[in-house]
Formats: C-alpha cells, structure tokens, sequence
C-alpha cells in the first residue's frame, strides 16, 4: 500500500500525491494516459483509476496496471458518470495533495514535479495546457495562461475564468486536499468543474498559474465541445447563476458584474432550444428560481444597463429574455 512515507528521507519530504482517473470507454488512450502517470518524474504517487462500468476493454487495462506498478489502484464501479467516478476516487485517496486526469488524456514526465513545485506558497496550482485532436495534431491557440508564473487571489482568479476555460476545468491542477474534504462534484451534470470552482477558490488563500506547458488535452470528435447545443448544456448556466450569488455574498462587485455578463451570454446561447418544449422550460424555471437566490438588492452595484438585465431576469425572466432577444435582432 502507498503510504505518505514513501518517499520521505533524511533530507526531505515528499509528500503522496493521490491522481485521479476516471475511465469510461476510452480503450484506445487509456494505455497512454496511465503511462504518462506512473512515468512521472515524481514518485511518490497514488494512481486511483475509476473504472465506471465501461462496457469495453478498459476494466482489463486497469486491472492489468495494477499487476505492472504497484502505486496503482482500481476502483471496479456501475456507471453513474464523470462526477461520480471522480467522487469515488476522492473517497479512497489517502494523498496530502490530489490531481485529476482525464484518461484520454496525458501528461508530461514532470507534470506532477513541477506542480507540486508550483503549489509552493499556495494552495492549488495550475499549468498551461498543450490543446490537440486524436491525432496528436496540435491546435492553435495554445499560448500559455501566463507569460510567467502569476501569484493571484481568489477574486482575480474568478474573474480571470470566466475568460479562459483552462482556468475552470479540474485537470490541469493540483489541490491540497483538505480543498476536497467536504466538497464533492454535482452527479447527474454536465459542466461540472463549473458547479464545484468557487467553491474549490473559496478555499484557497493564494492561487499560483504557471506558464508552463505540461497537460495534453485530447479533443475527441465524443467532446462535449464538439456536440450541439442541448437542454443538458443549460447545466453551465445553473452553475453560473450559483456562483453569481457567492460573488454578491462575498462583495467581489467586479467578478459579480462579470457572471452576470456570463449568465445574459449564456441565455442567449439557450435560445438555441425550443422555450416552448415543457421539459426546456421547466429546466429553465429551475435556473430561474437559483437566480432568485441571489438578492434583489444587489442590482443596485450594477451599470444601468447591468442594472435593467438583472432586475428584468429576477423579476420576468421569461418576458425579459424575449425582450432583449428582440431587441438584438434590430
């Protein structure tokens, strides 16, 4: 069993590191991706894959990298989904730190060492990512998050997500664990790292962003990117509309106006679907009725315009998002 004293020495402590993998149909990458993990320059590693009931090789491919290195670990499970299978491998872990991978994708050989430099000071750390298709072919826009390491509060790293994906995804990352005590991902949802990421920076004093280019995101033709619009797409805007309630609680009025420019954005993105279909609506009614958690009151710290959205979604959202889709097609 891997134990947090591995790795100690007379010199130094490493501390164990728990990685999380869910796995489901992925037979084709999963090899490489549990390669690139346990190939680590880091050593003092718990491999946690999470088979979540997938109907193809992967149980076999899990089960058989358990016989080749010993720091890996396989929870057998029925399928319930992303969040599930990473909620089954954060109660196992026993590691001071955790990352997640997701298993069609994989990582540099000093993904974890360099991480794990970077969280010093801080309590979550993040990486640049280097963005290809399946064929290994590396897309454009893959700049860096940050030209240098960057040392950010929780606010501006709020704020810095809602323009940059790279910065909401769980991967990516390395957490202190105690991040993850009492913190779980939303089952039965879709954009799920947006539910759970004010509530990871909530717990965070410090956040480090490197610049160093150490994930290889696989952008698969089954990528939720790379399907249509759907009533489950509405899942980011229930998340959002959470999140713009936290910022008003703890008085970030900048992040706030920003969530809120996010929710308007992704309403219009919903216009894609038919409001008229009673489940579309009744999902909608759901949202709404999360918008109005957040205070009536808070309009007041808005921009006139700002001001006028929100009041017009808190008081007639259905009725205000008619008018304003309107209004833009003049």
């Amino acid at each position: 069993m891997v134990t947090k004293e591995m790795a100690s020495n007379k010199s130094s402590y490493c501390p164990l590191v728990s990685v999380v993998v869910p796995v489901y149909k992925v037979e084709r990458w999963l090899d490489r991706c549990v390669r690139s993990i346990v190939r680590q320059s880091y050593q003092n590693l718990e491999i946690i894959l999470v088979d979540d009931g997938s109907p193809d090789g992967c149980p076999a491919l899990c089960d058989a990298w358990v016989v080749r290195d010993g720091r890996v670990r396989v929870i057998h499970k029925a399928n319930g989904g992303l969040s599930d299978a990473r909620n089954a491998g954060l109660d196992a872990m026993h590691g001071d730190l955790v990352a997640f991978v997701d298993s069609d994708d994989y990582v540099e050989p000093n993904y974890i060492e360099k991480m794990h430099n970077g969280i010093a000071g801080a309590d979550m750390s993040v990486c640049s990512i280097i963005s290809e298709d399946a064929k290994g072919t590396v897309q454009q826009g893959n700049e860096s998050t940050v030209s240098a390491r960057t040392i950010i509060q929780p606010e501006e790293f709020l704020s810095r997500a809602l323009e940059d994906w790279r910065l909401v995804v769980a991967w990516n990352k390395l957490y202190k664990a105690s991040i993850w005590s009492g913190l779980r991902f939303p089952v039965g949802r879709i954009h799920e790292d947006e539910y759970v990421l004010h509530q990871v920076v909530d717990q965070c004093k410090v956040i480090n962003i490197l610049p160093d280019e150490l994930y290889h995101y696989v952008s698969t033709s089954n990528s939720i990117t790379h399907s249509d619009f759907s009533i489950g797409n509405l899942d980011r805007l229930e998340a959002l509309a959470g999140r713009l309630k936290y910022c008003v609680d703890k008085g970030y009025n900048q992040c706030t106006a920003l969530t809120l420019d996010k929710c308007i954005e992704d309403l219009d993105y919903a216009t894609a679907l038919d409001w008229s279909d009673r489940r579309v609506r009744d999902r909608l009614t759901e949202i709404f009725r999360e918008l109005h958690e957040v205070p009536l009151a808070a309009g007041a710290s808005f921009s006139a315009k700002r001001r006028l959205q929100f009041y017009g979604l808190w008081l007639a959202p259905f009725l205000t998002e008619h008018i304003l889709r309107k209004a833009k097609r003049l």
